[in-house]
């Protein structure tokens, strides 16, 4: 029975073993393996592809019962060929290049295929081995995949891969391509063995890993992987050879760290490749300023990623063509930044400098609306919505600020764009509107317990009813086709305006109709600050130009057009009540004009003839060597709050010397002494005037009343002055002795009004000349009141003496003029004028309150503009000069001198014709026809 059982056996295992030979004959006839590997017999063998033929195929056959096969491919170039692996999980395909990779078998037989065409297989350098899996790599660069793995069971796989330069004196860079791991491990070590990079699991899903950059030549990579991956592709990597100088890992913690091109701002040399890895801590982000950028050619760049890796997103680009960013701010969105700066074999520059600041907690946001905090000291935020559409920010007035804290809103993602805003503790909020999809916040200097807050939306330009202005000039307009709605602009001026520099905005249509209105305030705030409101009242008269000052906390002018119409109405009624606006405005510089007076200059209000704007301050500083100054307005026509001042200014002393308002009503000329209170004999330096005109408001005006202004012409004089002496003597410089100087001198007599109503006062004047009166370049002017346009006094100028002559009005203005010429001789004559004040009581005045001039009675001139001095006159008076007449007399001769021309035109032609033809009337009778 034994026996039995022991042949029975023996039976069966002969025919197991049979049908176990039978089927790998078969298989091996079936496949036909060019080359047979028996792994346990041979654990470590390169495999023979040296003889490969085009349009053929291939197979290597391997058989293994001990331990996992680890097929190692250093280099594969396949071309247009095929190489498929099989084994008993699924084939594999792989064509063309393909990266260094190790092929995990797990299976006991395992074919390799290649099927090639016409094309040559350029390359394929493979081995296999049982004991571990290895793969060590050299050269300037090398690519890595992922190990394949074949089977599904619980095996963790652990390889390692070594990567060494191709100098020793280069370092290696070790740059993650793709990585998809949910489980595992990957551990990156420099030669020492110090941990360079630890992942694990989750961290390796799907992520963007950063470079890892060794210290020396070489670098390596421990992988351990579950079998879960079988047949999946897990990471790529490159390997590359980089430089030590200018290659390097920079860890900041906070602050601003330095970088540049190799020998900055020496030139950079050629075939530069420099990496740059910087981390910040966890949570931070990086922001990069760049200060210089000269490249030789477009070849030479510098790469800016948003990441510690080459694969991380690009921020910038930096050619020679992009000159444009120095002074540009980037940011990361993370806490690590990749900066490679790459130079050609040909031409070199300078290179580049940047700076790397730590950023704490920064954030992009890419949503349409949202709300944003600053934390810490320093926080950027960019905001970008979809494109087509601008963001609106606006602040929270829950904000809070330290004296030294300060918000700024730039236009883009850029610090070189356009400054929408800024927010200090001592300025009000204000919203803010982009120009782009883009919009970046700097907040700097708050603390834990401050912070500034805001909501941001994001728009179409069509429904937005704000618009933001940057510039110094341009224009506004609005025609709303909407009612009961508000539109908004704010005009914000460059932010390195010059200091006292103003916006002047010019309204140039409005027409409101209802309840609209539109309101100007000084500043882009909405909290006060209102400069005026215009309404459908007060809109329709013409409308001056408004200047409105830039300092402090009036930065910028907000225009508040507030649409409001009657919505019983039906539609085309409200369309024809719709409003029209349009202004115009621009930055102008401080209104300072400097001249000098001699001989004279002319200064204008702002627009002059026209009106001055409202809220104009102007100061005109006008140096003279001379200590007297004469100004004579050609016209003064100012609101009455408004004025004009004068101040003497000596070696930076200022003296208020007079001062004229729109209420005054000008009677004389000025003339302003500028000499000095304490004037040393030595000191330097000549006088100054300083005209200022003030046409300033303080708060909510209720109207804009300017005028035309004034101009006035200003000049320095030898003599003169303004008299008030009821008795007094002007004459020239050493009068009797002529004048041998160019000379100019003016004098201003103002004699007081009498206090009483009875009694007035008028200047009786004697007039003295030593000289002769030659021609225009020596002249002496008397006129009949205080200014340069009063009446020219009836005088006799020429004359040696004259008997006393009396004036109209208390006021004398006497000028005289003498411009010395190349002659020796020519000198100028001398003057004398004694005055003294002549008071007529009641009974000598005219009805109208003039003094009532004895030679002015009856000489049929109205004199006192009353008729006064003519009347009950009914011929010429005693001492009249014979050849004055009546206003009667005069019409009579005027009529008998017509007639007595009609005679004359008659008769002397009929005399004529006598005269010359005495038979005149028997020619007339020849002329009659004879009958025959």
């Amino acid at each position: 029975m034994e026996s039995h059982i022991i042949k029975q056996g023996l039976l069966l295992m002969c025919s197991v073993i049979f049908c176990y030979c039978i089927q790998h004959i078969t298989a091996d006839n079936k496949i036909g393996c060019n080359y047979t590997y028996n792994v346990s017999m041979d654990p470590s063998l390169r495999l023979n592809a040296s003889s490969i033929e085009a349009n053929s195929t291939t197979v290597w056959c391997f058989t293994n019962n001990i331990n996992d096969t680890y097929l190692i491919f250093q280099s594969i170039e396949l071309g247009l060929a095929t190489l498929t692996f099989a084994d008993d999980f699924k084939p594999r395909n792989l064509t063309g290049y393909q990266a260094s990779f190790v092929y995990v078998m797990s299976s006991k037989t395992f074919n390799v295929t290649l099927k090639t065409n016409d094309s040559a297989i350029l390359q394929i350098d493979a081995s296999y081995r049982t004991d571990s899996c290895q793969l060590k790599l050299k050269g300037d660069t090398a690519n890595l995949q992922g190990p394949y793995l074949q089977t599904t069971n619980n095996k963790r796989i652990k390889c390692h891969f070594n990567y060494t330069a191709s100098s020793e004196f280069l370092r290696a860079l070790l740059s993650f391509s793709y990585i998809n791991i949910l489980s595992g491990e990957i551990t990156i070590l420099n030669e020492e063995g110090q941990v360079l990079a630890d992942y694990k699991d989750k961290e390796m899903a799907n992520k963007v890993l950063p470079d890892s950059l060794s210290n020396s030549s070489s670098i390596l990579m421990m992988v351990e992987l579950p079998s879960i991956f079988a047949g999946r592709e897990t990471f790529q990597v490159v390997f590359t050879s980089v430089s030590v100088d200018c290659n390097k890992e920079i860890v900041l913690t906070n602050g601003t760290h330095t970088l540049s091109s190799p020998d900055y701002p020496n030139v950079y040399p050629n075939n530069a490749d420099c990496h740059w890895i910087i981390k910040a801590p966890k949570g931070m982000a990086l922001e990069v300023l760049l200060l210089d950028l000269k490249l030789a050619d477009d070849f030479d760049h510098v790469s800016l990623l948003d990441g510690g890796s080459k694969m991380s997103p690009v921020i910038a680009t930096w050619g020679n063509e992009t000159k444009g960013n120095i002074d540009n701010l980037f940011l990361t969105t993370q806490e690590m930044l990749w900066l490679r700066f790459v130079s050609d074999e040909s031409h070199v520059s300078t290179g580049f400098e940047v700076t790397v600041t730590v950023l704490s907690k920064p954030r992009r946001l890419v949503t349409n609306s949202g709300h944003l905090t600053s934390e810490g000291s320093l926080t950027t935020y960019q905001i970008s919505v979809d494109p087509g559409k601008k963001v609106i920010l606006t602040p929270s007035y829950h904000s809070t600020f330290l004296p030294i804290s300060k918000v700024t809103v730039y236009d883009g993602f850029l610090i070189s764009d356009s400054i929408l805003g800024t927010y200090i503790s001592t300025m009000p909020f204000y919203d803010v509107s982009s120009s782009s999809n883009r919009l970046m916040i700097i907040s700097e200097n708050f603390s834990p317990h401050n912070s500034f807050s805001a909501s941001y939306i994001g728009k179409l330009p069509q429904n937005i009813a704000m618009e933001t202005l940057r510039s110094s000039s341009g224009g506004v307009s609005l025609n709303p086709t909407f009612v009961n709605s508000t539109y908004t602009w704010y005009i914000i001026p460059p932010p390195n305006r010059p200091e006292g520099s103003f916006m002047e905005l010019k309204i140039s249509k409005i027409c409101l109709h209802g309840n609209s209105h539109v309101t100007i305030h000084r500043s882009l705030s909405d909290q006060g600050n209102k400069v005026f409101t215009f309404t459908s009242q007060n809109s329709g008269h013409m409308i001056p130009a408004i200047r409105i000052p830039q300092g402090g906390d009036n930065v910028g002018i907000r225009i508040v057009y507030t649409v409001d119409v009657n919505n019983s109405l039906a539609v085309d009624e409200i369309i024809g009540q719709m409003a029209e606006f349009e202004a115009l405005y621009h930055l102008s510089t401080e209104c300072v004009v400097n001249g000098n007076v001699e001989p004279q200059i002319t200064i204008n209000s702002p627009y002059y003839p026209d009106q001055y704007p409202v809220n104009s301050r102007c100061t005109y500083n006008l140096e003279t060597s001379l200590n007297l100054t004469f100004i004579s307005f050609t016209r003064f026509k100012l609101a009455p709050s408004h004025y004009v001042s004068f101040s003497k200014v000596f070696n930076g002393t200022e003296t208020p010397v007079g001062k004229i308002n729109g209420s005054h009503m000008i009677q004389s000329d000025m003339i302003l002494d500028l000499t000095p209170k304490h004037k040393l004999e030595n000191s330097t330096g000549n006088n100054m005037l300083k005209v200022l005109f003030d046409a300033t408001n303080k708060g909510i005006m209720s109207n804009l009343t300017v005028n035309s202004g004034f101009s006035a012409d200003v000049q320095s004089i030898d003599c003169g002055g303004m008299v008030t002496s009821l008795k007094y003597h002007l004459q020239t410089l050493n009068y009797p002795q002529p004048v041998a100087m160019t000379t100019t001198c003016v004098w201003i007599v103002s004699l007081p009004k009498m206090t009483g109503p009875k009694k007035t006062n008028i200047i009786s004047l004697n007039y003295t000349l030593q000289g002769k009166m030659a021609d225009e370049k020596n002249k002496l002017e008397i006129r009949d009141g205080g200014l340069r346009s009063s009446p020219m006094l009836s005088i006799n100028l020429t004359a040696s003496s004259t008997k006393p002559v009396l004036t109209r009005t208390n006021y004398l203005w006497v000028m005289y003029t003498f411009t010395k010429t190349n002659d020796t001789k020519s000198l100028g004559f001398a003057f004398k004028i004694s005055y003294y004040n002549y008071t007529c009581d009641q009974k000598q005045q005219c009805n109208n309150g003039i003094c009532l001039h004895p030679d002015w009675v009856c000489d049929g001139i109205d004199q006192c503009g009353d008729m006064t001095d003519e009347k009950g006159c009914t011929q010429m008076v005693k001492g009249m000069n014979k050849q004055k007449i009546t206003v009667v007399a005069f019409v009579l001769t005027c009529i008998g001198t017509f007639l007595f021309g009609l005679i004359i035109a008659s008769f002397v032609p009929y005399c004529y014709k006598r005269w010359k033809y005495p038979n005149y009337s028997q020619l007339k009778d020849l002329m009659t026809p004879v009958n025959t």
